[in-house]
């Protein structure tokens, strides 16, 4: 049988299994189709007749991502949309707990718990609208909040369908008796190890106080101080970020060209005292490293657009640089640039006890010649050499394990998916 043919036989029980309106093709001469199923046992079904036609599957919450995905539609692949599975099953008053299937998009899911008096943490408008599947299969770091954590640290039981078709339900039981914490397991395997299908999440109750507050200081260099010494004194900020000066600009137009100047944004929020708590230590912190309270005004339009990054769109890298190597690199990146006649431009955020996230792009004066790409690929050299570790490296310590666990969970490598062992090594 041709493998056209074997296609055309694979499409055909699919159009068996799932109802037409669900199902999607993608363009003549690709092999991909896009499946969108109503419940778990329909999923297996897809898997077993994946699996006797060779046809790797690729998990997707909302297809308005589909672009982002970079799946390979030379190849016969099936991409599997979990947005149909998107009910809220449970909410536990006594647990505070929410029991969800993975196709539910995380703002509705925050809507919802808000009626209740709840809310899955201080994350911002905006920054909730991939699915909950999503957002735990990938680990995204961008749902930090320093109170509450990332979404993947509300987890507290998941269910996985295997290449096999088993379900595999983590159990629920408080955490000294649960032995190994095989949830954490699949969070952030990107639908290489199993697809998450449903997931029990811890919540919390609605902030009752939302603080917000801006600092403006010399340098960049002591901004990020003022940072590390508020995570320092145990600051619990819902959110905080620094952005060098012409980052500033393009977050918070209104604070036009601030030259060298740097600035720290934070939010703090919780029971009254609490957050007066939190932002007293920040200020406490923002003093020391030398800055000056800025009106609260620039501190709303931050908070108002925080769910967008003023660096998208450009061409940019991010690294991760623990608390000791903060100031060498920022130094290193810095004098780099001003020999290169280039402008900095820096947004360092995701703050914590063991470090932060820095999103690097570059600007010049129009008058000069520039090429951005050698310019960031000569930026990222610098990085490494400093101490921070690019978030598009690949994962050379962890590479064996994760091709071993491969192997054992999905030997004939239904799930096509390998973004964390393709990854290109920096």
């Amino acid at each position: 049988m041709t493998e056209k043919n074997d296609w055309d036989m694979f499409c055909q029980k699919v159009n068996r299994i799932v109802d037409e309106e669900l199902v999607e093709y993608a363009d003549a001469g690709t092999h991909g189709v896009f499946v969108s199923p109503t419940s778990l046992q329909t999923i297996v079904s897809l898997f077993k007749l994946a699996k006797k036609h060779s046809v790797n599957i690729f998990p997707m919450g909302n297809e308005r991502r589909i672009k982002r995905q970079n799946v390979p539609l030379d190849k016969k692949t099936m991409m599997l949309g979990l947005k149909n599975l998107n009910q809220i099953i449970q909410l536990d008053n006594v647990s505070r707990t929410v029991r969800v299937q993975a196709g539910v998009v995380g703002q509705d899911l925050e809507d919802t718990l808000n009626k209740h008096d709840y809310t899955l943490g201080d994350f911002p408008k905006g920054m909730l609208k991939s699915t909950v599947g999503g957002m735990l299969s990938v680990r995204t770091s961008g749902k930090l909040s320093r109170r509450h954590g990332t979404l993947e640290d509300s987890v507290v039981g998941l269910t996985v369908l295997s290449a096999d078709g088993h379900k595999i339900s983590t159990h629920l039981s408080p955490r000294r008796s649960s032995g190994p914490d095989l949830a954490r397991f699949f969070c952030g395997s990107e639908g290489m190890l199993g697809i998450i299908t449903e997931c029990t999440l811890k919540i919390h109750k609605v902030s009752e106080t939302h603080l917000l507050t801006a600092w403006k200081f010399e340098s960049t260099e002591h901004a990020l101080l003022a940072a590390r010494l508020a995570i320092r004194e145990e600051a619990c900020p819902s959110e905080m970020e620094v952005y060098s000066g012409k980052a500033a600009a393009l977050k918070v137009p209104e604070l036009g060209d601030q030259g060298s100047a740097s600035f720290l944004f934070a939010a703090t929020s919780g029971p009254t005292d609490l957050a007066n708590c939190d932002r007293e230590l920040l200020q406490s912190a923002a003093l020391a490293a030398g800055g000056e309270k800025v009106e609260n005004a620039c501190a709303e339009s931050w908070w108002n657009a925080l769910s967008s990054n003023p660096l998208d769109g450009k061409q940019a890298f991010q690294c991760a640089c623990t608390p000791g190597h903060q100031a060498s690199l920022l130094q290193a990146l810095e004098k780099h640039t001003k020999e290169n006649q280039e402008h900095l431009l820096l947004l360092a955020s995701q703050f914590d006890i063991d470090g932060a996230v820095f999103y690097i792009s570059l600007q010049n004066d129009e008058a000069t010649s520039f090429d951005m790409e050698a310019n960031l690929d000569s930026l990222k050299e610098v990085a490494k050499e400093h101490g921070a570790m690019l978030t598009e490296s690949k994962i050379t310590r962890q590479e064996s394990q994760l091709q071993a666990l491969r192997q054992l969970l999905d030997s004939e490598n239904l799930f096509g998916r390998r973004t964390l062992l393709e990854q290109k090594q920096s």
